[in-house]
């Protein structure tokens, strides 16, 4: 079932104004819970997961002439 937006909008304004509130509150608790999730869902907090982040590569990371390698040949810069 397609709904177009058009028609939610008109049958929005066509709510008594009580309802209208309690559509939009609805709405934007659902909004917060998408965009703003509490901190048990997502874990930890970013800052202290990029932080532990640091070092895991180890040995391992590649240096820097083996990741220009890889890439192949740069071709030459514009001349200014």
């Amino acid at each position: 079932m397609k709904v177009e937006v058009k028609e939610i909008l008109d049958q929005f304004d066509r709510l008594p104004e009580v309802e209208k509130v309690e559509v939009t509150a609805a709405i934007l608790q659902r909004f917060r819970a998408v965009f703003n999730p509490p901190q048990s869902l997502v874990g930890q907090d970013w800052k202290q997961l990029v932080f532990g982040l640091a070092g895991s590569w180890g040995d391992e990371f590649p240096s820097l002439d083996q990741i220009r390698d890889s890439i192949g040949q740069d071709l030459p810069r514009e001349i200014f």
